[in-house]
C-alpha cells in the first residue's frame, strides 16, 4: 500500500533478492540419496535451482529426475533382483550394499562442482540453509510411489476371483 495512496495495491519488489530462500546443504542431499536414491538428490538439487530463481533448469532437472532416473533405478533393481544368484546370500548383501553405496557417490557427480561451490559459499556467508527435515521429507515423497505400487500390486489379486 502506498504511503500517499491507501487505493493503490502494493508494488512487489522488481528483483527479489533470492539469497533469502534457504537451500538444502551437501549432508542433506547425500543422507537424502543413501535412504531416497539419486532421485531424492535430484530433487533436492533442483528445489536449490528453484530457490535461486532458475526455473526453467528446475524443470529440467526435476523432470529428468521423474522421467529418466526413476525408471531406470527401476529397472536396475529389477535386474539386480533376477541376476542374483539366491544360494548365495554374501553376494546378495554385496550387491545392495553396492547399491546403497553408490547412490550419494552418483549424486556428488551429478551435483558438480560448481553447486558444492555455491553451497559451501552460502555456508561461508551464513545464508540460511534448509534443516534436515526437509530433507526426510523429500525422500519420504520419493518413496511414497514405490510403496504405493507396491500396494496396488499386492492388492491387485484380491479385485479377481477365481473359481
Amino acid at each position: 500500500m502506498d504511503e500517499e495512496n491507501l487505493w493503490v495495491a502494493p508494488k512487489a519488489a522488481v528483483g527479489a533478492d533470492t539469497r533469502d530462500r534457504p537451500w538444502f546443504g551437501l549432508r542433506a542431499l547425500l543422507w537424502g540419496s543413501v535412504f531416497g536414491t539419486v532421485a531424492a538428490g535430484l530433487l533436492m538439487m533442483a528445489l536449490n535451482y528453484r530457490a535461486q530463481g532458475r526455473r526453467s533448469l528446475f524443470g529440467f532437472v526435476a523432470g529428468a529426475a521423474v522421467l529418466f532416473v526413476v525408471p531406470a533405478l527401476g529397472c536396475g533393481v529389477v535386474y539386480l533382483l533376477v541376476t542374483s544368484d539366491e544360494r548365495s546370500p554374501v553376494a546378495q548383501a554385496l550387491v545392495a550394499l553396492g547399491c546403497i553405496a553408490a547412490q550419494p557417490l552418483a549424486t556428488i557427480v551429478l551435483l558438480g562442482n560448481s553447486h558444492r561451490r555455491a553451497i559451501a559459499e552460502r555456508l561461508r556467508d551464513g545464508l540460511p540453509m534448509r534443516p534436515a527435515a526437509h530433507a526426510a521429507l523429500v525422500v519420504a515423497a520419493v518413496w511414497s510411489l514405490p510403496a504405493a505400487l507396491a500396494l496396488f500390486f499386492a492388492a491387485l489379486p484380491s479385485f479377481f476371483v477365481v473359481g
